[in-house]
């Protein structure tokens, strides 16, 4: 018989048979066949660790389980092998059920073989193409940037060498200003370093214990007029280890990371005078090498609780990171940041609301004298697209009066603490929402000052909440946004309605992030 043509029809048959199947129990036998789908290549990959990875995706050896609960552990056991990247493809099968199973729903019937079918990734990779660089990224909540720059990828690595799916990579990436960065990493799951882990958390093969290198130089030239050189040496323990960016991460993310970074502030030289800077007197006081020792804990949902990750119409999702830096590093500081976005759909798929918050605090430390307190790249820097539309990247808060031929309007000093809120009604046609295109109308509030906390323990006088209300800025716009598998894409036409005298504003913007903002 064929199948019904009404979607809707279908959907109901598919219904029923779900039902039907799930009144049906499998019994599964221990352990599991693990092969490689490829006669050709002999399997690296551990079956002690798939054997592991089975249990810890929920599978049940010891009674029979519905055939519904075993596919949805299968599935959710297939999606973490395949996150791991060292797999083409991942399969299981099921034997074939017995006549009496399937004649007596309540029977166990004998025991049934699992199998899982393998094709690894060869050993090693290498990658040569080009990408986006934007250095912007991420300095205060989610913001996207105007000033993504394009540049050369090359990257090498190895993967699943020891056949416990660890995975080495060396990156060398240079974009269109010549600003170099090298990348080390090497990621291993953390039940095989320390196998005694699972006898206390079953999880824990879901961890993978992360080392990473770096060598970089950011370019802010255009809002604080310096460059950043950056060493860095971190270790990251994080249920995503081969993602080096937390937001890019496909599903809800938890990390906790170690880092040590030695960085340079170098600011921008005059283009004709070589011995003369381009920079305010406050840029200048602040270059010089200086050393940051944190830790810092993360947690992301990256849209695993809405129905789209980067162009959402229904769901919540959320973010939150706290750092602490001291010694033996020369600053000291605590920040703390995060933010919520809700989306409630009036028309599925077609008409819906947005609204979003996000805020952060940063508090300085001394330590006792050891530490420095927080330095211009340590501060929170808001505006942009994605973000605070209507001002540019770092284009309002706390500035100085003269800049450079790049900042004219003076360097952004940024601040130790910022909120910005975001309202927005989008909608779509049937023929655009194919294509993942959506119409958006927004408003946006945000501001950027310095800590309300100092002031309150200062002793100041003047209320500092009242301050953080009256820097606020406003704006509202109309916009066009995409969601591509790089993330979220935005071009908004947006109308500053409050805004300060030195604060640098634009209408037309474009823009590329990670979520809703």
């Amino acid at each position: 018989m064929d199948p019904p043509q009404d979607p809707e029809e279908r959907e109901r048959m598919q219904r029923q048979f779900e039902e039907h199947a799930s009144t049906f129990n499998v019994h599964l036998k221990f352990p599991a066949n693990v092969t490689s789908s490829d006669a050709n290549k002999p399997l690296r990959t551990s079956t002690d660790l798939i054997q592991i990875r089975l249990l810890e995706a929920g599978i049940s050896y010891e009674e029979p389980q519905p055939v519904a609960y075993a596919a949805e552990r299968l599935s959710r056991f297939v999606n973490k092998m395949q996150q791991t990247g060292c797999f083409e493809t991942v399969k299981v099968e099921i034997d074939q059920a017995t006549d009496q199973l399937l004649e007596s729903p309540d029977s166990t019937g004998p025991h049934q073989s699992l199998n899982v079918l393998l094709k690894e990734k060869n050993w090693y990779r290498l990658y040569v193409g080009g990408g986006l660089r934007n250095d912007m990224q991420g300095e205060s909540g989610q913001g996207g940037n105007l000033l993504a720059k394009t540049q050369f990828e090359t990257t090498g690595g190895l993967t699943n060498i020891t056949g416990h799916l660890d995975t080495t990579a060396l990156q060398y990436t240079v974009d269109a200003t010549s600003n170099s960065r090298w990348d080390f990493q090497h990621v291993r799951p953390l039940d095989s370093i320390a196998p005694e882990l699972l006898q206390y958390y079953m999880d824990a093969g879901n961890y993978s214990l992360g080392i990473y290198a770096a060598l970089d130089s950011l370019d802010y030239e255009w809002t604080r007029s310096y460059k950043e050189r950056q060493r860095k040496l971190s270790m990251r323990i994080s249920n995503h280890g081969q993602i080096r960016n937390p937001e890019m991460a496909p599903e809800t993310y938890v990390g906790l990371e170690w880092s040590w970074l030695f960085r340079d502030i170098l600011p921008r030289r005059h283009s004709s005078l070589p011995y003369a800077l381009d920079a305010s007197p406050e840029i200048a006081k602040q270059s010089g090498p200086s050393e940051k020792n944190s830790i810092s804990l993360e947690y992301r949902t990256n849209g695993e609780y809405c129905d789209s990750k980067f162009n959402p119409t229904q769901g919540l999702d959320h973010y939150s990171m706290i750092e602490l830096a001291g010694p033996p590093g020369d600053v000291g500081f605590i920040k703390a940041q995060g933010g919520v976005s809700a989306h409630l759909p009036i028309l599925p798929r077609f008409l819906s609301l947005h609204g979003s918050i996000q805020a952060g605090l940063l508090h300085s430390l001394t330590f006792g004298g050891a530490c420095q307190p927080a330095t211009v790249s340590d501060r929170f820097h808001v505006g942009g697209p994605l973000q605070l539309r209507g001002f540019t990247p770092a284009g309002i808060g706390p500035r100085t009066k003269t800049g450079s031929d790049t900042a004219p309007q003076g360097d952004s000093l940024g601040g130790e603490f910022f909120y910005t809120a975001t309202v927005a009604a989008s909608m779509t046609t049937q023929s655009l929402d194919k294509y993942g295109i959506r119409f958006m109308a927004f408003g946006n509030l945000g501001s950027l000052t310095g800590s309300p906390l100092a002031s309150r323990m200062s002793g100041a006088a003047a209320p500092s909440w009242m301050a953080v209300a009256k820097s606020t800025r406003a704006s509202a716009g109309l916009g066009v946004t995409a969601g591509l598998p790089m993330g979220r894409v935005e071009a908004t036409y947006a109308w500053p309605l409050r805004y300060g005298p030195r604060d640098v504003r634009r209408n037309v913007q474009f823009g590329l992030g990670f979520s809703f903002g």
